[in-house]
């Protein structure tokens, strides 16, 4: 039967000899090339990409009856077809199809068109039942780069009639002008995701930036997440003693485990073993790497984990679950991975923070460590940003450019929108760089790198600005860090409150070998009394963090304000923060 079946089946190459695939077979509609161009115009008349793939089937129905439509992606480098769209009849997003795997997997495989005309149930992706009166017709979606999609046309039910040579042709057609609309959807989609990605790293960022509290950093990187990939169970597992790994934070849903070791055998521990993360498409059937503690209890399919990695160690795991089998892919595991590092930086700096807390005679010494820390993982995001982000949204400017180019006349208006998009991401990614780590910081030292931070305020706010500089030499960096990281948050706060047209810094060392700055604005003015318990207690992120900060340093801090009566902010910490203790 299967061999009967297959004979039903015909392959039409996509480029063929012969007659000029523009002039319409025998026998087709008259008017063709006027109701191509008014599907051409509806198609690439907009942008969101779930209207763009309901005007293509929309726009084909007229050309060409069918029953259901289901559009997908493919993906070359993992060989597979995901479904993104489906219309009409009883069409849902089934999982990825692997290449050569039905006739979808066949046609994204071979580039060719592929048509199904037999009475027998045809093959169709793995697990899925046959459906009998069947007619299936699938087209590749080519580009550029090779196919990019498939379109998939289902004539289902009793008394269908058989796909025509005329209509395969009209479809063909329509599909080099739908692989535009679609090109242009997912890139548009892609830039908005981008976009998207980066807002969501940079609110994850400073949420968990202003504490140092481990159960306050899990629960902002799980909301934070869900920005970003959807999950319904997450799990983070962190050693807590040599030799021991244990359950940390849970999300609400997860019952049991929590505070408590896993278990042996636990597939976090593979992950931190290993250093690598995974993907599994169902572990209530696939265990490979170990039992799921919390995620396998609270009925999950679909999984994805990775380590965290601090200073070279792997010392924890995080992990999210999805009742969805297959729902996660390579690219959720690698926007996991990029999560997962700050992730790691933070509860890294965090428990770098216990020991400080815990060891009060090397307190110098840790506090040393505890910002070394702290500014590598900054800088290893804000390289991250460059290596990664800023160059895939440069090559994708560059690859508009090429369209551009190479055909002017298609969509101008698109293509300037896409590019005015490309460029706004790219310079969010350089500015949030640049508070990441100032190279200047390192390369000049703190006088250079807050004469920029001032300079800025001066820019952006148009403020009058000074700089009085008593120091007659660089402070260590530990000393340098803790106070341009306290007198940034500083001069932030002036640009977002103070509506000040004077700013005022100064640095000196004073007695004891403290190192002092003093920053004065004739702004508004705020209540201090009503103002620091609830910086004390966390409501104001940026002054708790600058309190917190400076206090860790064993440093002192006094601010005088009042409404109407501009602020003045003197801050002060031993000059040789992170030397030896003596």
């Amino acid at each position: 039967m299967a061999g009967q079946r297959e004979l039903q089946v015909r392959s039409i190459p996509l480029v063929t000899g012969g007659d000029d695939p523009a002039d319409p077979p025998r026998g087709g509609p008259s008017g063709l090339p006027e109701a191509l161009l008014e599907v051409a115009t509806a198609l690439n008349s907009g942008l969101d990409r779930e209207e763009v793939f309901g005007r293509i089937a929309a726009q084909l129905q007229r050309l060409v009856p069918f029953t259901a439509l289901v559009i997908g992606r493919v993906d070359a480098d993992a060989r597979v077809v995901t479904p993104v769209f489906a219309q009409g009849g009883d069409q849902e997003l089934a999982p990825r199809i692997p290449f050569g795997e039905g006739l979808t997997g066949r046609a994204a495989e071979s580039g060719e068109v592929v048509v199904y005309n037999s009475d027998d149930p045809p093959d169709t992706a793995e697990g899925a039942p046959p459906v009998p009166d069947r007619r299936m017709l699938v087209l590749p979606l080519v580009g550029p780069d090779g196919v990019e999609g498939t379109l998939t046309l289902f004539r289902d039910g009793s008394g269908q009639p058989a796909w025509r040579d005329d209509e395969v042709h009209l479809a063909r057609l329509f599909a080099a002008q739908a692989q535009v609309a679609v090109h242009n959807a997912e890139l548009w989609s892609a830039a908005e995701e981008r976009a998207k990605r980066l807002a969501a790293m940079n609110g994850i960022l400073q949420a968990a930036s202003g504490s140092l509290d481990v159960a306050a950093i899990c629960r902002a990187y799980e909301q934070g997440l869900r920005d970003l990939i959807p999950f319904e169970g997450a799990a983070i597992a962190m050693r807590t003693a040599p030799g021991v790994v244990s359950s940390i934070w849970q999300s609400e849903n997860l019952a049991g485990g929590l505070g408590e070791p896993l278990p042996p055998g636990s597939a976090p521990l593979w992950a931190i073993r290993h250093r690598r993360g995974y993907v599994i498409r169902d572990i209530r059937t696939d265990l490979r790497f170990g039992h799921h503690p919390g995620l396998q209890e609270s009925g999950a399919a679909a999984v994805v984990a990775v380590p965290l990695v601090a200073r070279g160690q792997a010392f924890g795991a995080i992990g999210l679950g999805h009742g969805t089998p297959g729902l996660y892919d390579e690219r959720t595991l690698a926007l996991l991975e990029e999560v997962g590092r700050q992730l790691a930086a933070a509860l890294d700096t965090a428990v770098l923070h216990q020991e400080v807390l815990e060891r009060k005679a090397d307190q110098s010494a840790l506090l040393g460590k505890l910002i070394s820390a702290q500014e590598e993982e900054r800088q290893s995001i804000a390289n991250d940003l460059h290596d990664d982000t800023v160059q895939v949204l440069a090559a994708a400017l560059v690859q508009l450019d090429h369209i551009g180019a190479t055909t002017p006349e298609q969509q101008p208006e698109l293509l300037r929108k896409l590019r005015s998009t490309l460029r706004s991401a790219m310079e969010s990614a350089r500015k949030l760089m640049f508070d990441l780590r100032p190279p200047v910081l390192d390369a000049e030292g703190l006088v250079a790198a807050l004469q920029q931070q001032l300079d800025l305020l001066r820019t952006e706010a148009g403020v009058s600005v000074e700089l009085d500089c008593e120091l007659e030499e660089r402070l260590g960096p530990t000393t340098e860090t803790v106070l341009f990281r306290s007198l940034q948050e500083a001069l932030r706060n002036v640009r977002k409150h103070a509506r000040a047209a004077n700013v005022r810094l100064e640095l000196r060392r004073e007695a004891e070998d403290q190192a002092v700055a003093v920053l004065s604005d004739d702004g508004v003015g705020f209540d201090v009394a009503e103002m620091l318990p609830k910086a004390l207690a966390g409501g104001h992120l940026g002054l708790h963090a600058l309190l917190e900060r400076i206090d860790l340093a064993g440093g002192k801090v006094d601010l005088r304000s009042g409404p109407g009566e501009g602020t003045r902010l003197r801050v002060s910490v031993p000059a040789d923060l992170g030397g030896v203790p003596k």
